[in-house]
């Protein structure tokens, strides 16, 4: 679907823009012509729709979803079908993310926590009468005006096999880093406990910024070890809510609420709460120091006099909001903690370059191994846009640096016959402070390539999502011409594709307060 384009029976929606990509489909903010009002539509991948039990599943689960009506649950409205798309439309919460924000939550700040994940708790109470979420993770709970709401019912029960797909065993199955044991070995053969479980893991890591090593927890350590000021009761409740035999854990939401609810915080500080500012570089950077700011306007996207090739025209002003880029691209170093700690399949000669230049791009990593590695950092791939415009500056340079080739600032052409480590180069940064953006490695973007999108109408934050099996590469390599350094040369591979020439970058996509 193109950005404002028209969607839907009598052209009901009008697509706005893309609010989130992975393996199930793609979700897209939209306007409700016919209620005057911002809805979600979340489509079902079409290759996943090709499956009919699939489908079955995706569309049963779904007739459930439009019964939950609960505060704190954002409300499916209607599934229907149509151009060969099966999709939702679900209620809209301008909101932000729990996985962005959790880490500036102060884990002595028990009352915030407990205000925020009391609801959600109570939500799945009231749902599972009907139906079980098996997928309770930060990213499907929304936090607006301090109100949380929860997410994403009946999409990952949809399917019946199990296929990792971002990081996440998709078939009901959850999210590697809070599946419970039994999701592991036999998706289709959960209770409600199973939700429990997920919970449990989830106000862990909360309660103590650290998440227990594996999801079969024989004897979890004490939170008081982490965090001296949490209550008892809750302590104890939680380490239940882990138990890796679901006989051991709670039988309901309603008994942990119960916990919860009689505890007495009479004796503990209500921290104040958790603030949220626009562009609050500070705050970004307490998850990563590494991030810039690349703040909202326009820049001019394209190629001018300095290249005829007409995949780069027309060149005219596109405008991008706020967001975070990583100065550097993925080390080697960095793909083994996530490789640890998912035991995700390990690339190509990884193994090799892990001892030999931890420091250097990480190679051999197809598009989906990406997004596998963003799921599990909770960050992103940047779109085609934010790449050109981080590497642009507020100059619109034609490279990186400046507006004239020069050899001695990157690495291109065979100078070095190899990758070279992350930080070097420093004479070829951007104006913001941005390593490599030429030469090097390829980097992946997250639109899909089309050789006619620079002549379409989207001016703003657009993404190119046409279900071509080709991505968007930026940047040029080590082993490839001096021309593919310029700031708006285009390039494109298959997404399955690995080579020692590939690699990525991350940005935050934060909507904040």
């Amino acid at each position: 679907m193109k950005i404002n384009s028209n969607f839907g029976v009598n052209d009901r929606y009008t697509i706005k823009s893309i609010l989130g990509t992975g393996g199930m489909g793609i979700v897209y903010l939209a306007f409700d012509n016919i209620l005057q009002e911002k809805v979600a539509i979340k489509t079902l991948n079409k290759e996943l729709a090709s499956n009919e039990s699939v489908k079955n599943r995706f569309l049963n689960e779904a007739k459930i979803c439009l019964t939950l009506t609960h505060p704190n649950i954002i409300r499916v409205r209607d599934v229907s079908f149509w151009d060969d798309v099966y999709f939702m439309v679900m209620e809209y919460i301008d909101g932000v993310e729990l996985k962005y924000i959790m880490k500036n939550i102060d884990i002595n700040n028990t009352i915030y926590i407990c205000n925020i994940i009391k609801p959600i708790m109570n939500a799945l109470d009231f749902a599972h009468k009907f139906t079980i979420h098996r997928d309770i993770k930060p990213s499907n709970i929304m936090i607006k005006d301090d109100i949380p709401y929860l997410m994403d019912f009946g999409i990952s029960t949809a399917l019946e096999d199990s296929v990792l797909i971002n990081n996440t065993i998709v078939g009901g199955m959850g999210t590697k880093k809070y599946v419970s044991p039994e999701q592991t070995f036999n998706a289709n053969d959960v209770d409600k406990r199973t939700d429990i479980y997920s919970m449990g893991i989830l106000l862990y890591e909360l309660f103590t910024k650290v998440v227990p090593k594996n999801t079969s927890i024989e004897d979890p350590e004490d939170l008081y070890k982490y965090n001296k000021n949490i209550p008892l009761d809750i302590n104890n409740i939680i380490l239940k809510m882990i138990e890796p035999k679901p006989i051991m854990r709670p039988n309901s939401f309603e008994e942990i609420l119960n916990v919860f609810n009689n505890v007495d915080f009479s004796n503990i500080i209500s921290n104040k709460k958790l603030q949220i500012s626009d562009n609050s570089r500070n705050e970004i950077e307490n998850i990563c120091n590494d991030y810039i700011l690349i703040e909202k306007g326009k820049f001019l996207r394209g190629s001018g006099i300095e290249s005829k090739i007409p995949i780069e025209k027309p060149r005219k002003p596109i405008y991008l909001d706020d967001y975070y880029i990583n100065k550097y691209c993925v080390t080697n170093e960095e793909y083994n903690i996530f490789l640890e700690n998912t035991k995700y399949k390990i690339p190509k000669h990884f193994e090799e370059n892990l001892k030999i230049k931890p420091n250097n791009p990480v190679v051999n990593v197809s598009f989906d191994d990406c997004l596998a590695y963003c799921d599990y950092k909770n960050c992103s791939l940047p779109s085609e846009a934010q790449w050109e415009k981080a590497a642009k500056g507020s100059k619109n340079n034609i490279y990186p640096w400046g507006n004239n080739f020069d050899n001695s600032r990157l690495n291109i052409g065979y100078i070095n016959n190899d990758t070279v480590e992350v930080n070097k180069y420093k004479n070829g940064i951007s104006e913001d402070g941005l390593y490599n953006m030429a030469g090097n490695i390829w980097e992946w973007c997250l639109d899909d390539f089309d050789e006619n999108y620079y002549k379409s109408e989207e001016d703003e934050n657009p993404i190119c999502i046409n279900d071509s099996n080709l991505k968007i590469l930026r940047g040029g390599s080590f082993d490839f011409v001096n021309t593919a350094s310029r700031t708006s040369f285009r390039f494109n591979t298959k997404r399955e594709n690995f080579e020692n020439n590939i690699g990525f970058r991350t940005v935050i996509n934060i909507k904040v307060k």
